[in-house]
């Protein structure tokens, strides 16, 4: 099984511009990356993203309830 931060890895650094991202774990509470918009899919923020997660481990509950919220108040498509 591959662990989850490999498989975020993985489709992020596939993504291309003009697409964007922006990467929400959970536990008790959302853990969303810095900031509040989703990020272009260039080199400078997927750089950013792989050292935000090295940052990010698993702890507490799993309640995705906030995380759900928050991704779909960006109105992804």
């Amino acid at each position: 099984m591959t662990p989850p931060k490999d498989e975020v890895r993985r489709s992020i650094l596939r993504l291309q511009e003009p697409q964007r991202f922006r990467v929400i774990f959970y536990n008790d509470e959302p853990i969303a990356m810095p900031g509040d918009l989703p990020r272009p899919a260039d080199l400078n923020s997927k750089s950013q993203l792989l050292s935000w997660l090295n940052l990010i481990e698993p702890d507490g509950e799993t309640d995705p309830r906030g995380s759900i919220g928050l991704a779909l108040a960006l109105r992804p498509d």
